[in-house]
């Protein structure tokens, strides 16, 4: 096998062993998120021990906040992301097409939100946090801008599909999980307490939140880990195929 096959197998050998750290790295990740969701006792607000809990309740606005809107539907919601990508169409030098979807317009809503539950209030904020919201929409269009209405139709808008457009919400009344860090304040005048949820300060302590409910949670962790593990399946395999193709040739 002359040297310049070698310098191309061993070119792909590192792209193999980045790609399989970073696979390892996202499936490890997933699976740790899973089982903290699983394995962590839910706690009531009231009795609630100072630290990394779990609470499970009903999303409403903080006292004495008002509702945000989304951006695309306008819609009144407690927390938002949205997105707007273009289509790239490119060309290599034999004339095969590559499309990629550009981000170019993204925005996330970190405004502190309530999870209520039958023993009380907990403000829960969300910057930092891993957010699986219940409610997406997602629009391909024709044009540079969408309305309200057409945002909130769902429909795809005219013929070119070059932008795409994605909006994720958690609204008030929604279900809410959260896993995070609990704090409690206690006002030295009147007594009263105030519950707080933070992102926690150990890294190996995901902060989680979620309008799914913890058992549909679970079951996209899994959804994850099972659709990267086929995908590291696949690419390992295509690059055996390559590396035996390369160290065999034909007579």
């Amino acid at each position: 096998m002359s040297s310049g096959q070698w310098t191309a197998i061993l070119a792909m050998g590192s792209i193999f062993l980045i790609c399989f750290i970073a696979l390892i790295g996202i499936i490890r990740r997933n699976y740790h998120r899973y089982r903290m969701v699983a394995d962590t006792a839910t706690s009531k607000i009231r009795s609630a021990p100072q630290g990394y809990v779990e609470l499970i309740g009903q999303a409403s606005a903080c006292p004495g906040q008002t509702y945000q809107h989304a951006p695309f539907s306008n819609l009144e919601c407690l927390w938002f992301f949205v997105e707007k990508e273009r289509k790239e169409v490119t060309k290599d030098a034999d004339g095969k097409k590559t499309v990629e979807w550009k981000t170019i317009f993204s925005q996330r809503s970190d405004a502190p939100f309530q999870l209520v539950d039958s023993t009380g209030h907990c403000c829960v904020h969300p910057a930092g946090a891993d957010v699986t919201p219940a409610i997406f929409r997602r629009v391909n269009s024709t044009y540079d801008t969408i309305s309200s209405h057409e945002m909130l139709g769902g429909q795809s808008i005219g013929y070119s599909h070059r932008y795409r457009y994605s909006e994720s919400l958690i609204v008030a009344g929604d279900p809410l999980y959260a896993l995070g860090e609990f704090k409690t304040h206690v006002d030295q005048r009147t007594g009263e307490q105030r519950h707080d949820m933070l992102k926690p300060a150990y890294r190996e302590q995901p902060f989680v939140v979620s309008s799914k409910g913890e058992q549909k949670l679970l079951k996209s962790y899994l959804k994850r880990i099972w659709l990267y593990c086929f995908g590291f399946v696949l690419f390992a395999a295509g690059f055996a195929m390559v590396i035996f193709i390369a160290t065999h040739p034909g007579p």
